[in-house]
């Protein structure tokens, strides 16, 4: 699955700050749910600042 991973420490500001990487999908405990997303959102002011700094 794909997955966008927060690099601690680091300023969302930066480039570096957020990875896209493939990750291996988890399997579900006892007491969990899988669920599938099919789409997301972003705040378009955070894509703005993030855009400032870069």
């Amino acid at each position: 699955m794909k997955a966008i991973i927060a690099k601690k420490g680091s300023e969302a500001q930066d480039d570096a700050a957020f990875i896209l990487a493939e990750q291996p999908i988890p399997e579900p405990g006892a007491q969990d749910l899988r669920i599938r997303v099919i789409a997301i959102g972003m705040n378009p002011v955070d894509n703005s600042i993030k855009g400032e700094n870069s």
